[in-house]
């Protein structure tokens, strides 16, 4: 059976689009390898370990994850996208 879709774990508006470019942004180049599944690994070990608070937005700006803030993203929603997408990796099959 395959895992439930990512979509229905989260609550509207938690993980926007440009929210989820803005985590992949910070993931270092050399998570990104030939294999898509090894990208994928790479890229959810690095982002599961990092220091949420020292991420930036894609345009490199600003602080992506921060509460108290109308531009950031809030650590919570942060840490349950995430979590979820763990949940995912680790049930999909």
């Amino acid at each position: 059976m395959l895992a439930e879709p990512v979509t229905t774990l989260l609550r509207d508006g938690q993980a926007p689009s440009y929210c989820i470019g803005g985590l992949l942004s910070n993931v270092p180049d050399t998570a990104f390898v030939a294999r898509h599944d090894a990208t994928m690994l790479n890229a959810l070990r690095w982002i599961y370990g990092c220091d949420r608070s020292a991420l930036n937005c894609a345009h490199q700006m600003s602080r992506l994850v921060g509460d108290n803030s109308p531009i950031a993203w809030p650590l919570a929603d942060c840490n349950a996208f995430i979590q979820a997408m763990v949940n995912y990796w680790d049930n999909w099959r």
